[in-house]
């Protein structure tokens, strides 16, 4: 039972220190660009990033509830790996549109 409890804990840790990178980088993105697009852009953050939440949440109780641990952790392991090959698929922009100005 303790191991069970220790693996909650770290796996909690895990996903908040996660949560937090990931919203400081997409934020300091918004940030960065033209102040009269920042309140709309940091909306739409926040909404795509709860969306999210809730539909990662409802996947997992779903692959749980039909499958156990295994169909949640394949599962688990698959979202983030699709994600990654939507990644490398995408072509990248000439290095002077990609320059931030100041």
């Amino acid at each position: 039972m303790l191991r069970l409890l220790a693996r909650i804990v770290g796996s909690w840790s895990d996903v908040q220190v996660e949560r937090r990178f990931g919203s400081n980088l997409g934020q300091r993105a918004i940030f960065s660009l033209d102040p009269a697009l920042r309140g709309r852009l940091n909306a739409l953050f926040i909404v795509i990033t709860f969306i999210g939440g809730a539909f990662g949440s409802a996947i997992g109780a779903w692959a749980f509830a039909r499958g156990d641990w295994a169909l949640t952790t394949w599962i688990g392991l698959g979202m983030p790996t699709l994600a990654l090959l939507v990644f490398l698929t995408e072509t990248r922009a000439p290095a002077v549109a990609r320059r931030v100005l100041p």
